[in-house]
């Protein structure tokens, strides 16, 4: 029943012998799921990198946050990069009686 109807041939389907996962594959893929069910059950707070860590410069961020909020306020984007510079800046002079090297100390994140 092959026939050539003009240029085109018909696809013919072969058999393919399906096989089932290994019991082991099925164990490792349930626990994965529950691991990923808790995550979403847990608070958006743990979600993310060194969640309920403590601040390391406390007043260095809530300048921060007054800071960015006027910037909110005038609604101009800020880029991450632009907010690591300015608390750099603010370690250098709001807060360097407070924080003496903390300019050398200071590492951001890169997300």
């Amino acid at each position: 029943m092959n026939a050539i109807i003009g240029n085109k041939v018909p696809k013919v389907q072969s058999y393919v012998q399906r096989t089932s996962y290994k019991t082991s594959e099925k164990l490792t893929i349930i626990h994965e799921a529950k691991k990923i069910e808790k995550l979403k059950n847990a608070n958006s707070s743990n979600k993310h990198v060194g969640a309920k860590r403590a601040s390391f410069y406390l007043e260095a961020k809530e300048e921060l946050v007054k800071w960015l909020n006027e910037f909110c306020l005038a609604r101009i984007a800020v880029t991450a990069d632009f907010i690591k510079v300015q608390m750099f800046n603010i370690l250098l002079t709001i807060c360097a009686t407070k924080y003496p090297n903390a300019t050398k100390q200071f590492h951001a994140s890169k997300s």
